[in-house]
């Protein structure tokens, strides 16, 4: 009997794959892709109503911890583009507005940048010790800042 080598056997996959023509992957879209996604539908759909009625679906709670990353990563994201103030806290620090709002964008960028490790970290994708650090002090930050996270 022969024995089968998994590493070997995804190697082979992936060269197969690598090599479609746009027509492969339209026959594999129909025959396989279609009917996944429809399949899905019956877990898709509540939870798409849930996220509507309570902000989070269960399958959110999956993997609750990278939803969260996710969530407040794209949410101060969004926040360092369209900030209209700054917290009180950082203006008593600086005489200048102009630099107390370049030290909160800084403090804003660092905590989007722990969030942004942080998912890859889910993924179980290993850390350097330089992206470790920088995630603490990201975390560190959002910590310190939590109620200061308003536009």
């Amino acid at each position: 009997m022969e024995k089968y080598n998994l590493e070997e056997a995804k190697a082979k996959l992936s060269k197969k794959i690598e090599n479609w023509t746009w027509k492969d992957q339209a026959f594999w879209w129909v025959r396989y892709g279609i009917w996944e996604k429809i399949t899905d539908l019956k877990w898709r759909v509540p939870n798409a109503l849930q996220r509507m009625w309570r902000g989070w679906g269960n399958a959110d709670t999956w993997s609750f911890d990278y939803y969260l990353a996710q969530v407040i990563r794209d949410g101060v994201k969004h926040l360092r583009a369209n900030q209209h103030g700054i917290p009180s806290g950082i203006c008593k620090t600086y005489t200048a507005e102009d630099q107390a709002i370049k030290e909160w964008d800084i403090v804003l960028d660092k905590i989007i940048i722990a969030f942004d490790l942080a998912c890859r970290n889910i993924d179980d994708l290993d850390l350097t010790k330089e992206e470790e650090e920088k995630m603490k002090e990201g975390m560190r930050l959002f910590t310190e800042n939590f109620f200061n996270l308003w536009d």
